[in-house]
């Protein structure tokens, strides 16, 4: 596979507005799992890390600017990899109000994929 995207960058237009995003992954048992992350001030560039991520897990590379790879990215990669329904929700906010607005979002939906690490994620979609 030469490419493994979440989005394409020349089919899907993003906004380069600040605010949250919401990953809905749905398995093909019908199961829900959910992240939320921020763009401090660029959507497309911090949604872009994500395609970044996939092609390192792909290939067997680490995770882009030596960071970990958490949770959310071992769920979207199986989604990928699966076929199953992936919806990213974006939510503008004011570059000052973000960071609180994304605590507020993550305690209303309690987002599984927030809340645990990599192997954590990887042994619950095992699981399913």
């Amino acid at each position: 596979m030469s490419a493994l995207v979440l989005f394409d960058r020349n089919e899907v237009s993003v906004p380069s507005d600040s605010g949250i995003y919401i990953f809905t992954i749905v398995d093909d048992n019908g199961k829900v799992y959910q992240y939320v992350g921020k763009a401090k001030s660029n959507f497309d560039r911090r949604l872009n890390d994500y395609n970044i991520n996939l092609e390192n897990l792909y290939h067997g590379r680490p995770p882009r600017n030596k960071q970990r790879f958490r949770g959310v990215h071992a769920a979207i990669y199986r989604a990928v990899m699966n076929n199953w329904d992936i919806v990213v929700t974006l939510i503008p906010s004011t570059p000052d109000k973000v960071a609180d607005f994304e605590r507020q979002v993550i305690y209303k939906l309690a987002p599984v994929l927030n809340q645990k690490g990599f192997e954590e994620v990887k042994e619950l979609l095992d699981s399913q």
